[in-house]
């Protein structure tokens, strides 16, 4: 008989739990929760500071979870929901095991890929390699199949972040969310190593405000990015 199975270890951090994959044990995200940190601090902070000023009555977009390391401190950030998107199979089982354990009743995780349209991807986990690329995963011509979905397919109360850490994909899932964006006026936060994304969000009437470690922030015109979000 065959079985599914993946090897993880579990590891408690500021009181909540965590299923840190050992197919990635090579990777910062998981050196980062056995050290007892979170691995991009100034992200966890702003985010803290953008829902505190909305009085923690918004949702947010969290879009390449992993294995879920951001989840718990995401979740205890805000009353409303947070979205999470996770196309790697066993990154996303990581995740709910996460959720469940956590109790985290606030996020709502899909095991899809954002896209501008929906149907169906490749996600490269690293076929052929001898590592697995655990949160390095991202869409390509070869790898294994994956849903993908559009941000516009969802309707949201009071969407104030949208944060895509997607392996290069950031563009077509942000052209899957012309109408959310249009409606909400998201503050945006995207990796976007490959710089393709800068053309689309200003023709939305977004601005480039400043880059955190591993992520760009674009801003609403209208809506002024404060700086004290960033201290």
């Amino acid at each position: 008989m065959n079985c599914y199975q993946i090897e993880y270890t579990e590891h408690t951090f500021k009181g909540k739990h965590y299923y840190l994959p050992v197919y990635a044990n090579h990777r910062p995200a998981v050196k980062h929760i056995l050290n007892n940190q979170y691995s991009e601090p100034k992200t966890h902070l702003v985010f803290q500071n953008i829902l505190a000023h909305y009085n923690r009555k918004c949702s947010m977009i969290h879009a390449g979870t992993f294995f879920g390391d951001m989840l718990p401190h995401f979740s205890s950030m805000t009353d409303n929901l947070v979205y999470a998107f996770e196309p790697v199979l066993e990154n996303y089982v990581l995740s709910k095991l996460c959720i469940e354990k956590n109790q985290l009743t606030n996020v709502v995780i899909y095991n899809s890929a954002l896209n501008d349209t929906s149907g169906n991807l490749r996600i490269n986990t690293g076929i052929n390699e001898e590592l697995h690329r655990g949160g390095t995963s991202s869409i390509d011509s070869v790898g294994y199949l994956c849903s993908s979905i559009r941000i516009d397919d969802f309707q949201y109360d009071r969407l104030k972040i949208i944060h895509l850490d997607i392996e290069g994909h950031e563009l077509p899932a942000l052209k899957g969310s012309y109408n959310t964006i249009m409606y909400h006026r998201p503050f945006i936060f995207i990796e976007d190593n490959r710089n393709d994304c800068a053309s689309f969000l200003e023709s939305l009437n977004y601005s480039y405000v400043t880059s955190i470690p591993g992520l760009k922030v674009w801003s609403p015109i209208k809506t002024a990015f404060p700086p004290e979000y960033l201290l």
